[in-house]
């Protein structure tokens, strides 16, 4: 997974929506910080973050999930909620 990429496109998707670090911040309830770290690429936000902060339709993700190989959506969702991984498994098995 190319962290420069990923790291990149959030800050254009932020940008794109004229938010600031700190609106996202404040819209989402994640620390300017972490956000921050997401767009210089010291840490990723995982899926259940994507999801939170993201505006995309069910259709989008599925698209987005199907460019991605399966040890990367495993390791993303690590940890992530049991709301998150019924939110993929939806995707995947529908």
């Amino acid at each position: 997974m190319n962290m420069n990429i990923i790291s990149k496109y959030l800050q254009f998707l932020r940008k794109s929506n004229n938010y600031t670090q700190d609106d996202l911040a404040k819209e989402s309830g994640i620390s300017r910080q972490a956000i921050s770290k997401w767009e210089t690429g010291a840490t990723i936000p995982n899926l259940e973050v994507l999801l939170k902060i993201s505006t995309i339709s069910e259709k989008e993700l599925k698209e987005v999930l199907e460019q991605f190989d399966t040890n990367s959506l495993v390791t993303a969702l690590m940890g992530a909620s049991p709301e998150t991984n019924s939110c993929y498994d939806k995707f995947a098995n529908g």
